[in-house]
């Protein structure tokens, strides 16, 4: 077996422990290298531990994730050409797919959450730089949103950009939270009524500035304390 044929059967073999096992603890080198049909070693001598398998097995499930935004956000574009993609539209390429990840649960959502546990109790945390350094797909969504918001730089741009991403991770990895918080006016089952209330806020982040002239309220509202009983 080549060496690259042996990384790929390591990455779907560790992928495919890391969705069936029920627990965290369950994933293991042992179970790994056993659905790989390998000696456990063999993990070590590719990858340089089996947290770096972990890692591989995460990168891939992101690069598939990145490029399903990546086309969904051509085909927003090529459905509009020659105008600019609208900006809902825009925003909606960038956060269904991982809603729709999310609510599936045939999906690849569990290596993320997987990782992002191991991550929090790494003592190597260079392993996953490569994979927060990695923004090419944000800079195409950046360009895309530039030409449907001409009026913010391309700064404020991507400043917005970190606040809607921030916003759907907030969404989905606290969605009984965020549920509680939004009175139960959304139906966190339901990945369509998700999305649009996504889109719908991330939206309203890039609203061109008020006309020259209109006052803005001066300082906000006073908050009257609740009174102890």
């Amino acid at each position: 077996m080549s060496s690259v044929e042996t990384r790929k059967r390591l990455i779907n073999a560790a992928c495919e422990v890391i969705l069936t096992e029920r627990s965290f603890e369950a994933v293991t080198q042992r179970e790994v290298a056993k659905r790989a049909n390998v000696p456990a070693s063999v993990i070590g001598y590719h990858f340089g531990s089996f947290e770096g398998l972990c890692v591989a097995a995460l990168q891939r499930a992101y690069l598939r994730l990145n490029s399903g935004r990546l086309n969904d956000l051509q085909s927003t574009v090529d459905k509009y050409r020659p105008a600019p993609a609208p900006l809902a539209e825009v925003i909606r390429a960038l956060v269904s797919r991982s809603v729709r990840m999310w609510l599936d649960p045939r999906s690849e959502h569990q290596i993320f959450v997987y990782a992002q546990r191991m991550q929090a109790m790494s003592s190597r945390p260079e392993l996953y730089l490569s994979l927060h350094e990695d923004i090419e797909h944000h800079r195409i969504f950046v360009a895309a949103l530039s030409r449907a918001a001409p009026w913010l730089s391309d700064a404020q741009i991507s400043l917005r950009l970190v606040a809607a991403l921030g916003f759907r991770s907030e969404m989905i990895r606290h969605a009984i939270r965020s549920a509680t918080l939004t009175g139960g006016s959304i139906d966190f089952d339901d990945a369509d009524e998700v999305i649009e209330a996504m889109v719908g806020v991330i939206a309203a982040m890039f609203n061109p500035p008020p006309p020259e002239g209109v006052a803005l309220p001066a300082k906000l509202p006073r908050i009257r304390r609740a009174t102890k009983h």
